[in-house]
């Protein structure tokens, strides 16, 4: 048996026996170690660093888009704009300390109409659509205000009643601002007959030259159709006229007004010939046939009951009164 003290150490058989069985040195060993540790490190300090700067890159391709230059182009335009304004000093408008005197008006003197140059010379206002008018020289005050006048009348205002002639070849519409008449064929407007108060209702007379119209400040007009011309005034009602009626003689026409008795009046000399004393309410009139008689309808309020009063026209007197209760059935009142 061999004593292994005894055996020199042989360098070249240990190599080829650490070589056979793999065997590595224990320095040797850490030292390998310690460097694949290092090297693994290495490597992901690397890969980090790469995926850093692939990172940096995307978000330099958003910065350098189109978008991105647009948006970056929008925001330096505004900064440069506002720049600008505040760079320029603001002017303020000279104001006058001195206030402005009011114009010497006398509330007392007589406002005379003013006149405006129309197309075919000097016309007196109110003016119609279609007309020029001048523009006044004083400012509307406290001291004026009373003698403010009608300056232009534009527009065919809000129309009312429509009435045909009596032969059919025309027709009038009463509206606001008065009553237009039209040629029943062309539809062309024939003439205008202005007003000041709204007119309420309109009537032909028999044989169409004149025409009968109930204002609503109580007025009754009688109106030449051929020129337009205003040929009478009836003054009787204080309320707005409802109803006006020729008889078909047309030399009397009646009429009557809101919460007001009925009255008769002579078409030729514009007097009153007679008051129909009846209740309120007035629905409509209309003559017989030979102008005797004058049928009244008149609707009472709160009973909701319903009659029509029959009068002689030349006495005035109620003939006859037939009376529908609101139940629906009928009675001889008289």
């Amino acid at each position: 048996m061999i004593d292994p003290e005894e055996v020199e150490p042989n360098q070249e058989i240990e190599q080829k026996i650490r070589a056979a069985f793999r065997i590595q040195d224990p320095d040797q060993l850490f030292i390998d170690r310690l460097q694949k540790k290092l090297t693994d490190r290495f490597k992901d300090i690397d890969q980090s660093t790469e995926g850093g700067n692939s990172r940096w890159l995307d978000r330099s391709k958003l910065l350098l888009s189109p978008l991105a230059w647009g948006l970056i182009a929008i925001i330096f335009i505004f900064s440069l704009i506002w720049g600008i304004k505040t760079l320029i000093p603001r002017v303020e408008p000279s104001r006058s300390t001195q206030p402005t005197p009011p114009p010497i008006v006398s509330p007392t003197a007589p406002v005379e109409p003013t006149q405006a140059e129309g197309v075919e010379g000097v016309i007196n206002l109110p003016a119609l659509a279609g007309t020029p008018v001048s523009w006044p020289a004083e400012t509307i005050t406290s001291v004026n205000a009373s003698q403010i006048t009608e300056l232009a009348r534009w527009g065919k205002g809000h129309l009312g009643q429509v009435i045909w002639s009596a032969d059919g070849k025309s027709f009038a519409v009463g509206s606001s601002i008065g009553i237009y008449l039209y040629d029943a064929e062309t539809f062309e407007e024939i003439n205008f007959l202005a007003s000041s108060s709204e007119v309420m209702t309109i009537a032909y007379s028999p044989d169409g030259t004149t025409l009968a119209s109930g204002f609503y400040d109580g007025t009754v007009k009688i109106w030449d159709v051929a020129n337009g011309s205003e040929v009478r005034t009836l003054d009787g009602h204080t309320n707005y006229v409802t109803i006006v009626a020729y008889s078909p003689d047309g030399n009397i026409l009646a009429t009557t007004a809101y919460e007001e008795p009925t009255k008769l009046w002579d078409v030729n000399s514009g007097q009153e010939l007679r008051t129909l004393i009846e209740n309120n309410g007035v629905r409509g009139m209309a003559f017989s046939l030979d102008g005797d008689i004058l049928a009244i309808t008149t609707f009472l309020g709160p009973t909701g009951n319903e009659k029509i009063s029959l009068w002689d026209v030349a006495s005035g007197q109620k003939l006859r009164t037939l009376e529908r209760q609101s139940s629906g059935g009928s009675e001889d009142g008289e």
